[in-house]
C-alpha cells in the first residue's frame, strides 16, 4: 500500500476542511437564526464572537 499516498490524501481533506468550515459556521448560525441575511451574520460571527473556527477540532478528526 503506499502510504505517502494516504497521508497526501488526510492533509489535502484537512486542508479543505479548514478552508470550508468558516462558510459552514456561517451557514449553520444563518439556519439557526431564522430571517438572518449573510452579511449581518458574517460581521456578527467575525467581529463580535470571533468564532469562525469554532469546532474545527472536530471537524478535522473526523478527516483524520
Amino acid at each position: 500500500m503506499n502510504f505517502e499516498a494516504f497521508i497526501a490524501g488526510g492533509v489535502a481533506a484537512m486542508a479543505g476542511a479548514g478552508a470550508s468550515h468558516p462558510l459552514d459556521v456561517i451557514k449553520v448560525r444563518m439556519q439557526i437564526e431564522k430571517n438572518a441575511a449573510v452579511w449581518p451574520t458574517v460581521k456578527k460571527v467575525c467581529f463580535e464572537e470571533r468564532s469562525m473556527y469554532a469546532g474545527l477540532s472536530a471537524s478535522l478528526a473526523r478527516q483524520a
